[in-house]
């Protein structure tokens, strides 16, 4: 089992974090940790663990902060378990969650797993009620993510089938790259098992939402440009989401930033007039 954590400007709730793994009841485990850029302590707070744990924590780091899903793939491809279980450096597993989706894994003959959640806020303390992914069809499962993002990454932990198959994250998305490789894991017939108990923690705190509403719809609506030709998905799915986006950004920038404006009405021009390229080599070609 490898755990996988990319970190950036993450000494904050790292220690926490690490912690909500030492304290799994599924023990064979190992972590990988990655800070994407040096810029606080969060070595130190990885170093600690490291002493506490020897053997099983593997930590590297970059100078420059090169992206969450450049992070997330370099994790993957050095990870030498054949289970990974992702966990971003402020959230917190509760102690059954690996011995949990194991389990539901291998009850279910399932590819991957899809745990459920509680949020909290920065000092821990639950915000809202307990979220279960939806009781949907496998089949429908991509439409309904689609509407909504309902596996933040923390949720997620990977089979054997899908750690070994060549699926990453898209390094070119910046923001949706969680939900974009939901997708194209159910397009290729990988499908989840379902928890049926909380057993994360996800942290909303200032610094993990967004503090540019305009730039972060931008490249959102990328997430269903790519997807507009995917056979998988409902017709007109995606061009529902670009003008979710994207309308925004035209209200918001039409007369502080015309450009911006602009260029988001182009978008939405291109993704009605511009062929979609529908066929079955869509997910070969977008792994």
């Amino acid at each position: 089992m490898s755990v996988i954590i990319p970190a950036y400007r993450a000494e904050r709730f790292l220690a926490a974090a690490l912690e909500s793994v030492a304290g799994q009841t599924h023990y064979d485990w190992e972590v990988r940790i990655h800070e994407d850029g040096v810029y606080d302590n969060s070595a130190k707070v990885i170093d600690a663990f490291s002493a506490k744990h020897p053997g099983k924590v593997f930590h590297s780091s970059s100078v420059r902060n090169s992206g969450v899903s450049r992070t997330r793939n370099q994790l993957m491809d050095a990870a030498q378990g054949d289970v990974i279980a992702f966990l971003d450096a402020d959230d917190l597993w509760l102690p059954e969650h690996l011995e949990r989706a194991l389990a539901a894994i291998e009850r279910n003959n399932a590819d991957w797993y899809v745990s459920a959640m509680r949020e909290v806020d920065a000092q821990g303390q639950a915000t809202g009620p307990e979220r279960f992914p939806p009781d949907v069809a496998p089949n429908e499962m991509a439409a309904s993510l689609l509407s909504h993002n309902f596996i933040p990454t923390s949720l997620a932990v990977f089979g054997p089938r899908v750690v070994h198959s060549n699926f990453r994250f898209d390094p070119n998305l910046k923001v949706g790259e969680d939900l974009d490789l939901w997708i194209r894991l159910l397009g290729a017939d990988l499908y989840p098992a379902k928890a049926d108990r909380v057993t994360i923690l996800y942290r909303r705190h200032e610094s993990n939402t967004t503090n540019d509403p305009v730039r972060f719809a931008e490249e959102f609506a990328k997430v269903f440009e790519k997807h507009l030709g995917n056979p998988n998905l409902p017709s007109g799915a995606c061009l529902r989401g670009i003008d979710i986006m994207l309308n925004p950004v035209i209200r918001m920038t039409r007369w502080r930033a015309p450009h911006r404006a602009l260029c988001a009405n182009f978008r939405r021009w291109r993704a009605r007039w511009r062929p979609a390229k529908v066929s079955s080599s869509f997910l070969k070609k977008n792994r």
